[in-house]
């Protein structure tokens, strides 16, 4: 290790941290897209009680997107 004149250290990057820095070059590329959507739940809310009251099983509202 060698001091500079501002009494910082220069260290060696360890090999093993290259995935990570390999990691996030990639995720670099990559563009994120977020949203927001907006949904009215009084029918859906009615579709899983008929649903229920039919069959006896009970849905959450991420089944019936499914």
């Amino acid at each position: 290790m060698s001091h500079s004149k501002d009494s910082h250290q220069k260290v060696p990057f360890p090999k093993n941290r290259l995935p990570v820095l390999e990691t996030l070059q990639t995720w670099a590329l990559k563009h994120a897209i977020h949203g927001l959507l907006e949904v009215d739940v009084p029918d859906v809310r009615r579709l899983i009680r008929e649903q229920r009251a039919r069959t006896g099983d009970s849905l959450s509202i991420d089944a019936l997107h499914i």
